[in-house]
């Protein structure tokens, strides 16, 4: 009798590890420029948090380091001419690279944070005429559109433009654009990283553009509390199936 109840406590316990062994991972896509593409920048941090908080998550992406991502440096919006056209057989752009990005990753969760490029490597001879303050949320809501055309299933979570060292108030006229598109795109959220990241003086790094690591960590923090709902929902999502 004594063999035979350590022999069902057993099975209970290789059951139950079994059953926590088989939990499917929500997969993460991480989309951007440098700020993304920076390594381990906020996405090592980011893993960790998120893991630490007992989420079952995977990162993926194309572009290998700490992490998979899809960050690209120098990248713009998109569509139209951008500087990194130069050095990516005319596809500088988020909007543009966006086909290859998701051809074979289909993500549950898409983390977007894009924007900053604009107000620099936007080729003014070739698109005179565009105003990332009055133009940008425009071709943001193109980005997200073509993202739930390519992968329906997709949520995506969508980041104001951060400050930057040399002003605090950065793309502010771009940001408060940004709320609206989430209105009439049920698969989209509006995340105001540009308020909520807090970024002070030593978090930047000597460009005062790019981040250093304290403000990394910031980053980091302010993207896992965003997620925190959403990964929430998804396994209550997994619980009932």
């Amino acid at each position: 009798m004594n063999t035979l109840l350590r022999l069902m406590g057993c099975c209970a316990l290789f059951a139950g590890v079994c059953l926590l062994s088989s939990a499917t991972p929500v997969k993460i896509m991480l989309v951007g420029d440098s700020l993304t593409e920076n390594d381990p920048g906020y996405r090592g941090p980011l893993l960790a948090k998120l893991r630490e908080a007992g989420h079952e998550v995977e990162f993926v992406g194309g572009k290998k380091g700490s992490t998979p991502h899809e960050g690209y440096g120098g990248f713009t919006i998109g569509p139209g001419p951008s500087k990194a056209d130069d050095w990516t057989g005319g596809k500088g752009s988020i909007h543009a690279q966006l086909d290859q990005i998701l051809a074979k990753n289909q993500p549950d969760l898409l983390l977007l944070l894009v924007g900053v490029n604009d107000y620099f490597n936007i080729k003014k001879d070739l698109d005179p005429d565009y105003d990332v303050n009055r133009d940008g949320a425009g071709r943001l809501g193109g980005v997200l559109d073509k993202i739930h055309r390519l992968s329906p299933k997709t949520r995506v979570l969508y980041s104001s433009v951060l400050p930057v060292g040399w002003d605090k108030h950065f793309a502010r006229r771009h940001n408060e654009r940004l709320p609206a598109l989430a209105e009439t795109r049920p698969f989209a959220r509006f995340v105001d990283l540009a308020t909520t990241v807090g970024l002070e003086k030593g978090d930047w790094a000597s460009d005062n553009l790019h981040l250093a690591a304290p403000g990394n960590a910031k980053l980091a923090a302010a993207w896992a509390e965003a997620l925190e709902p959403e990964l929430k929902a998804a396994g209550a999502r997994g619980a009932r199936n």
